[in-house]
């Protein structure tokens, strides 16, 4: 979708509704399918706390591969007991820091000797390597270098020694290029054949990774669903299926902004710059990137455009480039789709650094600052009234901060056109909406007006006015501000 005028490029914009669609999507064909499965989010596909939190108010579990990504759930608020653990090699004693967490599966046999030797108090789960199915020719021949080997001396060693009613699951993570249902199916099977074999009589989950490929080109999740469910049906079992979803729940939901800021011609090829880069796009994206241009000619002259580059040094700095030109101009805005997956925990800040992170929910956008969601309200001068002893209009104010919002203390920003935050400031013994009027009323001595220059007025002038309302005491509304001055040192606070 386009976006309006107070929504500051180069940017990510964060389609909380559809990550709503989605989950509900896939859920709903599991409780079709009459099955008790888990969905658990692949984290590393995106660290955005948003989509984070709103699959946790969906009922989703979630999956990490790292002490790094467990604790960044812990601080987004994420209930322990709905992270397991896939503790690749390397990952430590996951035992000391992921005790907590609903269920940590083992990578390694080193792993499994250092369960042994904590006496196997804790229940775990066993990533099984399948390279076993990689002879069909459907893998491309591509073997994993995961999981642990169950036909190897090692293991059957290890199992001598091991509580085997503690292994309440196994996993499998395909790792060939082909990921059509069928071969999620025979994994299934395989993993029967396992739990038979070894006589793991106590495995109630079998978690069967990720890696669905969605889309037109490739399969529906409900293909992937009765595959599985066939599977399990035809072992005369039905052990609840984790699955791992990341790229496939995430991917389309968000896209890249940026503008057209300048033209130059060279060897007769007209090349536009924007305010963004390529840089800021996942590399998986790139490959088939088609950018779509939004408000076209909205400035002055259009000119045939051969290629749209992006505003850093890097000559392969390129989002597209037309064998037929098309036509553009100064302040078109150029939106990259789906690329909702393993972008901002990957991108390149080179020169640029991070883009502006907002989020659609409800039909209303947000700017994230730090952790938190700015409601984005207004420019400055849609309620401020410059003329002598007129009335300020402060019905947009008034207007977006009713109904769910109405009489809420919390916290508000002012945001430059360039996009540095110039002021944070905090309302907690009255709403959010009394305490902003202060800073539009000329002669208030407890308004920010009367303590700017007027140079500094101007700048206020040009601002966006956002807010985050907070259902909080006055201590930690205060702290949060505190934190956020911090960060973002906002020049107009006096700190």
């Amino acid at each position: 979708m386009s976006i309006d005028e107070k929504v500051i490029t180069p940017c990510y914009l964060i389609n909380l509704e559809q990550v709503t669609q989605n989950y509900h999507e896939f859920f709903s064909l599991i409780h079709i399918s009459g099955r008790q499965d888990i969905l658990a989010y692949s984290v590393k596909a995106n660290y955005d706390i948003s989509i984070i939190k709103e699959l946790d108010r969906l009922g989703a579990y979630f999956e990490v591969c790292s002490k790094y990504e467990y604790n960044l759930l812990l601080t987004y608020g994420i209930n322990p007991v709905k992270i397991i653990i896939n503790a690749c090699s390397g990952t430590g004693d996951v035992f000391d820091w992921g005790h907590r967490s609903f269920l940590i599966i083992l990578d390694s046999p080193e792993q499994v000797h250092i369960w042994v030797n904590n006496g196997c108090v804790n229940e775990i789960g066993l990533r099984v390597n399948l390279n076993c199915l990689t002879q069909d020719d459907r893998f491309q021949n591509k073997v994993s270098r995961f999981g642990l080997d169950l036909q190897s001396t090692i293991f059957k060693n290890l199992l001598k020694k091991v509580d085997r009613s503690k292994i309440v699951c196994l996993h499998c993570h395909l790792s060939g290029n082909n990921r059509e249902p069928s071969i999620y199916a025979d994994a299934i099977s395989e993993i029967y054949s396992y739990i038979k074999e070894f006589r793991f009589t106590s495995v109630r989950n079998i978690d069967i990774g990720g890696g669905f490929k969605i889309g037109d080109n490739y399969w529906k999740f409900s293909d992937y669903i009765d595959a599985i469910d066939q599977a399990c049906k035809v072992r005369g079992n039905d052990i609840p299926i984790i699955y791992e979803l990341g790229n496939s729940l995430v991917i389309n939901v968000a896209e890249y902004h940026t503008r057209i800021i300048s033209h130059k011609e060279i060897n007769g090829s007209n090349i536009f710059i924007v305010d963004g880069s390529s840089l800021h796009l996942p590399k998986i994206a790139i490959k088939n990137l088609k950018p779509s241009i939004k408000n076209i000619h909205a400035q002055g002259e259009s000119y045939d455009c051969s290629v749209i580059a992006g505003n850093t040094c890097k000559e392969a700095d390129v989002l597209a480039t037309f064998k037929i030109p098309i036509t553009v101009a100064i302040g078109d805005e150029i939106v990259c789709y789906n690329i909702g997956a393993y972008s901002l925990n990957t991108l390149n800040t080179l020169i640029l650094g991070m883009p502006k992170i907002y989020v659609k929910e409800n039909e209303k956008i947000f700017m994230r600052i730090g952790k938190y969601n700015f409601l984005i309200v207004c420019r400055y001068m849609d309620c401020f009234i410059p003329q002598d002893n007129a009335n300020n209009d402060y019905s947009i104010i008034d207007e977006k901060l009713n109904g769910e919002f109405k009489g809420l203390p919390g916290l508000y920003s002012f945001v430059n056109d360039s996009g540095e935050i110039i002021y944070i400031g905090e309302a907690h013994q009255r709403p959010l909406s009394t305490r902003i009027k202060q800073h539009f009323r000329v002669n208030d001595t407890g308004g920010l007006r009367y303590k700017l220059s007027q140079e500094e007025i101007v700048e206020l002038e040009h601002s966006t006015l956002c807010v985050c309302p907070l259902n909080l005491g006055k201590d930690d509304i205060r702290r949060i501000e505190r934190e956020l001055i911090v960060t973002y040192h906002p020049p107009f606070n006096f700190v």
